[in-house]
């Protein structure tokens, strides 16, 4: 994001919440969204964005989020989009913990413990193994995590559409340089550069498809809102 901010850079390829502090930041523009195959439900799919879900194991007393009130919670990472900032937006637009004009969501005011396991998959084995009594699991995971936690779960709550990763280019990149780079940059979800793609992007990748930041990253600003989850204060 510096990068783009002070001219270092004239394109990068960021994930979501990034992105949104670099348009907010940097003034730069997001160009192009990754299409990736992610799980949507119990059905794999190509599309630039994808969800989470509120999972407890199959034998778990509780029926819905309101129900694991004072109760244990895994969450993969503070700085996750869909382990963290999209579920804590979720519970504030449900109610369950107060949004405060100026200050982040706690989570400790709906559970009694909250633990980050560093992953899902981590937060997958404390779930199994009885550590917590709910957790979250995303679409973008690997296909095997995702059935074997769906296998051993139920779904009580979703949130979403996440958004996926993004080509972000500065406002300083003029035509015709900057059709150009897009159209190149485009041009690697042909099929011949798959297998480069997802060493170099992700693991999921398909294709780029042309947005915005108003149409790619909308749902993140409203759970960033909601949340009142700001990036900068992470970083100290």
């Amino acid at each position: 994001m510096e990068a783009l901010r002070f001219g270092n850079a004239q394109v990068a390829f960021m994930s979501a919440w990034p992105a949104q502090l670099a348009v907010q930041m940097a003034g730069a523009e997001v160009a192009l969204a990754e299409v990736r195959e992610v799980m949507h439900g119990q059905e794999k799919v190509e599309a630039p964005y994808y969800f989470s879900y509120w999972v407890v194991p199959k034998e778990s007393p509780y029926q819905d989020l309101a129900s694991l009130r004072g109760k244990k919670v895994c969450f993969p990472s503070p700085i996750s989009t869909s382990g963290y900032v999209a579920p804590i937006g979720r519970l504030v637009e449900l109610g369950y913990i107060p949004g405060e004009t100026g200050k982040e969501a706690d989570p400790k005011a709906f559970f009694s413990e909250v633990l980050f396991g560093g992953g899902y998959a981590q937060c997958w084995q404390a779930l199994k193994q009885g550590q917590v009594d709910v957790t979250v699991i995303a679409g973008d995971v690997s296909e095997k995590l995702y059935r074997e936690v769906l296998e051993g779960t139920r779904i009580l709550e979703q949130q979403g559409p996440v958004p996926s990763h993004a080509v972000v280019v500065s406002k300083a990149l003029q035509e015709p340089l900057r059709t150009q780079v897009i159209e190149a940059i485009e041009g690697l979800g042909a099929p011949e550069y798959r297998d480069l793609m997802r060493g170099f992007i992700s693991a999921i990748f398909v294709r780029f498809q042309r947005t915005s930041a108003q149409e790619h990253l909308a749902t993140l600003q409203r759970y960033l809102k909601l949340a009142g989850l700001k990036f900068t204060e992470r970083l100290g």
